[in-house]
Protein backbone atom coordinates (compact mmCIF):
# COMPACT_ATOMS: atom_id res chain seq x y z
CA UNK A 1 0.00 0.00 0.00
CA UNK A 2 2.90 2.36 0.74
CA UNK A 3 4.28 1.78 -2.74
CA UNK A 4 0.83 2.64 -4.14
CA UNK A 5 0.82 5.93 -2.21
CA UNK A 6 4.20 6.89 -3.67
CA UNK A 7 2.94 6.51 -7.23
CA UNK A 8 2.24 9.73 -9.07
CA UNK A 9 -1.32 10.65 -9.93
CA UNK A 10 -0.50 10.13 -13.60
CA UNK A 11 0.78 6.61 -12.92
CA UNK A 12 -2.27 5.78 -10.82
CA UNK A 13 -4.65 6.92 -13.55
CA UNK A 14 -2.65 5.09 -16.22
CA UNK A 15 -3.05 1.84 -14.26
CA UNK A 16 -6.69 1.74 -15.36
CA UNK A 17 -6.12 1.59 -19.16
CA UNK A 18 -3.07 -0.64 -18.59
CA UNK A 19 -5.25 -3.25 -16.88
CA UNK A 20 -7.81 -2.98 -19.71
CA UNK A 21 -5.09 -3.29 -22.36
CA UNK A 22 -3.60 -6.28 -20.55
CA UNK A 23 -6.97 -8.05 -20.52
CA UNK A 24 -7.43 -7.31 -24.23
CA UNK A 25 -3.94 -8.61 -25.05
CA UNK A 26 -4.61 -11.83 -23.14
CA UNK A 27 -7.85 -12.39 -25.02
CA UNK A 28 -6.19 -11.49 -28.32
CA UNK A 29 -3.38 -13.98 -27.68
CA UNK A 30 -5.87 -16.72 -26.80
CA UNK A 31 -7.93 -15.93 -29.91
CA UNK A 32 -4.88 -15.97 -32.19
CA UNK A 33 -3.72 -19.33 -30.82
CA UNK A 34 -7.22 -20.77 -31.18
CA UNK A 35 -7.57 -19.33 -34.69
CA UNK A 36 -4.22 -20.83 -35.71
CA UNK A 37 -5.34 -24.26 -34.44
CA UNK A 38 -8.68 -23.93 -36.23
CA UNK A 39 -6.99 -23.00 -39.52
CA UNK A 40 -4.63 -25.97 -39.18
CA UNK A 41 -7.51 -28.37 -38.57
CA UNK A 42 -9.53 -26.98 -41.48
CA UNK A 43 -6.53 -27.24 -43.79
CA UNK A 44 -6.02 -30.83 -42.63
CA UNK A 45 -9.69 -31.58 -43.22
CA UNK A 46 -9.67 -30.07 -46.71
CA UNK A 47 -6.23 -31.01 -48.01
CA UNK A 48 -6.11 -34.54 -46.58
CA UNK A 49 -9.44 -35.95 -45.39
CA UNK A 50 -11.58 -34.37 -48.11
CA UNK A 51 -9.24 -35.48 -50.89
CA UNK A 52 -9.07 -38.98 -49.42
CA UNK A 53 -12.87 -39.03 -49.34
CA UNK A 54 -12.88 -38.09 -53.01
CA UNK A 55 -10.33 -40.82 -53.80
CA UNK A 56 -12.30 -43.52 -51.98
CA UNK A 57 -15.56 -42.46 -53.63
CA UNK A 58 -13.85 -42.29 -57.03
CA UNK A 59 -12.38 -45.77 -56.50
CA UNK A 60 -15.71 -47.31 -55.51
CA UNK A 61 -17.48 -45.78 -58.52
CA UNK A 62 -14.77 -46.99 -60.91
CA UNK A 63 -14.79 -50.47 -59.38
CA UNK A 64 -18.51 -50.63 -60.04
CA UNK A 65 -17.98 -49.44 -63.62
CA UNK A 66 -15.21 -51.99 -64.20
CA UNK A 67 -17.31 -54.82 -62.75
CA UNK A 68 -20.29 -53.87 -64.91
CA UNK A 69 -18.16 -53.38 -68.05
CA UNK A 70 -16.32 -56.70 -67.71
CA UNK A 71 -19.59 -58.49 -66.95
CA UNK A 72 -21.25 -57.02 -70.04
CA UNK A 73 -18.17 -57.82 -72.13
CA UNK A 74 -18.34 -61.48 -71.09
CA UNK A 75 -22.11 -61.89 -71.54
CA UNK A 76 -22.41 -59.87 -74.76
CA UNK A 77 -19.08 -60.89 -76.29
CA UNK A 78 -18.06 -57.25 -76.85
CA UNK A 79 -14.25 -56.97 -77.05
CA UNK A 80 -14.50 -53.16 -77.16
CA UNK A 81 -15.72 -53.23 -73.59
CA UNK A 82 -12.40 -54.72 -72.53
CA UNK A 83 -10.75 -51.56 -73.87
CA UNK A 84 -13.21 -49.47 -71.88
CA UNK A 85 -12.47 -51.47 -68.72
CA UNK A 86 -8.74 -50.93 -69.29
CA UNK A 87 -9.41 -47.22 -69.52
CA UNK A 88 -11.34 -47.25 -66.21
CA UNK A 89 -8.58 -49.29 -64.58
CA UNK A 90 -5.89 -46.85 -65.75
CA UNK A 91 -7.90 -43.90 -64.41
CA UNK A 92 -8.30 -45.63 -61.05
CA UNK A 93 -4.56 -46.41 -60.81
CA UNK A 94 -3.71 -42.80 -61.70
CA UNK A 95 -6.05 -41.51 -58.99
CA UNK A 96 -4.51 -43.81 -56.39
CA UNK A 97 -0.97 -42.83 -57.38
CA UNK A 98 -1.86 -39.14 -57.26
CA UNK A 99 -3.25 -39.57 -53.74
CA UNK A 100 -0.20 -41.56 -52.63
CA UNK A 101 2.07 -38.68 -53.68
CA UNK A 102 0.39 -36.05 -51.50
CA UNK A 103 -0.53 -38.23 -48.50
CA UNK A 104 2.48 -40.07 -47.13
CA UNK A 105 0.62 -41.10 -43.98
CA UNK A 106 -1.88 -43.30 -45.86
CA UNK A 107 0.45 -44.20 -48.72
CA UNK A 108 1.00 -47.75 -47.43
CA UNK A 109 -2.71 -48.50 -47.28
CA UNK A 110 -3.31 -46.99 -50.72
CA UNK A 111 -0.52 -49.10 -52.19
CA UNK A 112 -2.20 -52.17 -50.73
CA UNK A 113 -5.47 -51.09 -52.35
CA UNK A 114 -3.66 -50.59 -55.64
CA UNK A 115 -2.06 -54.04 -55.38
CA UNK A 116 -5.38 -55.73 -54.52
CA UNK A 117 -7.06 -53.93 -57.39
CA UNK A 118 -4.38 -55.02 -59.85
CA UNK A 119 -4.90 -58.62 -58.78
CA UNK A 120 -8.67 -58.37 -59.06
CA UNK A 121 -8.58 -56.63 -62.42
CA UNK A 122 -6.03 -59.09 -63.81
CA UNK A 123 -8.19 -62.08 -62.87
CA UNK A 124 -11.50 -60.51 -63.94
CA UNK A 125 -10.10 -59.14 -67.18
CA UNK A 126 -8.51 -62.48 -68.08
CA UNK A 127 -11.73 -64.40 -67.42
CA UNK A 128 -13.81 -61.99 -69.50
CA UNK A 129 -11.29 -62.10 -72.32
CA UNK A 130 -11.27 -65.91 -72.36
CA UNK A 131 -15.07 -65.98 -72.41
CA UNK A 132 -15.16 -63.57 -75.35
CA UNK A 133 -12.54 -65.56 -77.24
CA UNK A 134 -14.21 -68.85 -76.31
CA UNK A 135 -11.06 -70.26 -74.70
CA UNK A 136 -12.37 -70.37 -71.12
CA UNK A 137 -12.35 -73.64 -69.23
CA UNK A 138 -15.97 -73.96 -68.18
CA UNK A 139 -15.08 -76.54 -65.56
CA UNK A 140 -13.21 -73.88 -63.56
CA UNK A 141 -15.31 -70.82 -64.40
CA UNK A 142 -17.46 -71.17 -61.29
CA UNK A 143 -14.49 -71.41 -58.95
CA UNK A 144 -12.66 -68.58 -60.70
CA UNK A 145 -15.76 -66.37 -60.64
CA UNK A 146 -16.20 -67.02 -56.93
CA UNK A 147 -12.56 -66.12 -56.29
CA UNK A 148 -12.89 -62.92 -58.32
CA UNK A 149 -16.10 -62.04 -56.48
CA UNK A 150 -14.35 -62.56 -53.13
CA UNK A 151 -11.44 -60.37 -54.24
CA UNK A 152 -13.86 -57.61 -55.28
CA UNK A 153 -15.86 -57.91 -52.04
CA UNK A 154 -12.71 -57.67 -49.92
CA UNK A 155 -11.50 -54.68 -51.94
CA UNK A 156 -14.83 -52.87 -51.67
CA UNK A 157 -14.95 -53.58 -47.94
CA UNK A 158 -11.50 -52.07 -47.45
CA UNK A 159 -12.48 -48.98 -49.41
CA UNK A 160 -15.78 -48.66 -47.52
CA UNK A 161 -13.99 -48.85 -44.17
CA UNK A 162 -11.40 -46.34 -45.37
CA UNK A 163 -14.13 -44.01 -46.61
CA UNK A 164 -16.02 -44.22 -43.32
CA UNK A 165 -12.82 -43.49 -41.37
CA UNK A 166 -12.05 -40.48 -43.58
CA UNK A 167 -15.62 -39.23 -43.26
CA UNK A 168 -15.43 -39.52 -39.48
CA UNK A 169 -12.13 -37.63 -39.47
CA UNK A 170 -13.57 -34.98 -41.82
CA UNK A 171 -16.71 -34.39 -39.77
CA UNK A 172 -14.73 -34.70 -36.54
CA UNK A 173 -12.50 -31.84 -37.65
CA UNK A 174 -15.50 -29.53 -38.05
CA UNK A 175 -16.98 -30.65 -34.74
CA UNK A 176 -13.63 -29.94 -33.10
CA UNK A 177 -13.53 -26.51 -34.75
CA UNK A 178 -17.04 -25.71 -33.50
CA UNK A 179 -16.14 -26.88 -30.01
CA UNK A 180 -12.95 -24.83 -30.02
CA UNK A 181 -14.80 -21.75 -31.27
CA UNK A 182 -17.31 -22.13 -28.43
CA UNK A 183 -14.47 -22.58 -25.93
CA UNK A 184 -12.76 -19.45 -27.26
CA UNK A 185 -16.00 -17.49 -26.88
CA UNK A 186 -16.39 -18.76 -23.31
CA UNK A 187 -12.79 -17.83 -22.50
CA UNK A 188 -13.42 -14.40 -24.04
CA UNK A 189 -16.42 -13.84 -21.79
CA UNK A 190 -14.43 -14.97 -18.73
CA UNK A 191 -11.48 -12.74 -19.64
CA UNK A 192 -13.88 -9.83 -20.22
CA UNK A 193 -15.59 -10.32 -16.84
CA UNK A 194 -12.24 -10.68 -15.04
CA UNK A 195 -10.92 -7.57 -16.82
CA UNK A 196 -13.98 -5.53 -15.79
CA UNK A 197 -13.61 -6.70 -12.19
CA UNK A 198 -9.90 -5.79 -12.23
CA UNK A 199 -10.67 -2.41 -13.76
CA UNK A 200 -13.06 -1.63 -10.93
CA UNK A 201 -10.62 -3.13 -8.41
CA UNK A 202 -7.95 -0.71 -9.67
CA UNK A 203 -10.13 2.31 -10.48
CA UNK A 204 -12.07 2.43 -7.21
CA UNK A 205 -8.98 2.55 -4.89
CA UNK A 206 -7.33 5.11 -7.20
CA UNK A 207 -10.41 7.35 -7.24
CA UNK A 208 -10.85 6.88 -3.49
CA UNK A 209 -7.19 7.66 -2.76
CA UNK A 210 -7.18 10.81 -4.91
CA UNK A 211 -10.48 12.00 -3.42
CA UNK A 212 -9.23 11.29 0.12
CA UNK A 213 -5.99 13.20 -0.47
CA UNK A 214 -7.82 16.18 -1.96
CA UNK A 215 -10.37 16.15 0.85
CA UNK A 216 -7.57 16.18 3.44
CA UNK A 217 -6.01 19.23 1.77
CA UNK A 218 -9.38 20.96 1.38
CA UNK A 219 -10.34 20.31 5.02
CA UNK A 220 -6.95 21.56 6.26
CA UNK A 221 -7.12 24.74 4.18
CA UNK A 222 -10.71 25.24 5.34
CA UNK A 223 -9.52 25.02 8.95
CA UNK A 224 -6.87 27.65 8.27
CA UNK A 225 -9.43 29.96 6.67
CA UNK A 226 -11.97 29.49 9.45
CA UNK A 227 -9.38 30.12 12.17
CA UNK A 228 -8.96 33.73 10.98
CA UNK A 229 -5.81 32.93 9.12
CA UNK A 230 -4.06 31.01 11.88
CA UNK A 231 -0.61 30.51 10.37
CA UNK A 232 0.32 27.95 13.00
CA UNK A 233 -2.01 25.40 11.45
CA UNK A 234 -0.34 22.95 9.03
CA UNK A 235 -1.86 20.80 6.29
CA UNK A 236 -1.66 17.08 6.99
CA UNK A 237 -1.92 14.24 4.41
CA UNK A 238 -0.74 10.66 4.12
CA UNK A 239 -0.38 10.96 0.36
CA UNK A 240 3.13 10.79 -1.07
CA UNK A 241 2.29 11.76 -4.63
CA UNK A 242 1.91 15.23 -6.17
CA UNK A 243 -0.73 16.12 -3.57
CA UNK A 244 1.75 15.23 -0.84
CA UNK A 245 4.31 17.49 -2.54
CA UNK A 246 1.70 20.25 -2.71
CA UNK A 247 1.03 19.94 1.03
CA UNK A 248 4.74 19.89 1.84
CA UNK A 249 5.53 23.04 -0.14
CA UNK A 250 2.38 24.80 1.05
CA UNK A 251 3.40 24.13 4.67
CA UNK A 252 6.91 25.38 3.86
CA UNK A 253 5.44 28.54 2.36
CA UNK A 254 3.16 29.10 5.40
CA UNK A 255 6.09 28.52 7.75
CA UNK A 256 8.19 31.12 5.92
CA UNK A 257 5.25 33.50 5.76
CA UNK A 258 4.71 33.04 9.50
CA UNK A 259 8.35 33.87 10.12
CA UNK A 260 8.18 36.97 7.95
CA UNK A 261 5.03 38.24 9.66
CA UNK A 262 6.47 37.49 13.10
CA UNK A 263 9.58 39.44 12.17
CA UNK A 264 7.45 42.39 10.96
CA UNK A 265 5.41 42.31 14.16
CA UNK A 266 8.48 42.13 16.38
CA UNK A 267 10.04 45.05 14.51
CA UNK A 268 6.88 47.19 14.69
CA UNK A 269 6.19 46.72 18.41
CA UNK A 270 8.99 49.05 19.70
CA UNK A 271 7.67 51.76 17.41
Amino acid sequence: MDSFRTLSIKSKILLIPIVGALGFCIYLAISLVAMSQIVTKLEQAYKIDYRLLQTSEYSLVHLDKIKETLGNAATMGEAEMLVTSNKYAAELRDKLQETIRFDKENAGFLRTINKDFDQYFKDAYQLSKEMIEGTADFSTIGKRSQGISEELTALVKKLDNFQNARYSAFTGAFESVNSQAESTSTVGVIVGVVTIILLFAVAVPIATAIRKSLKEVIDAMQDIAQENGDLTVRLVTSSKDEIGDLVFWFNSFIEKLQGVIKHVVDTALPL
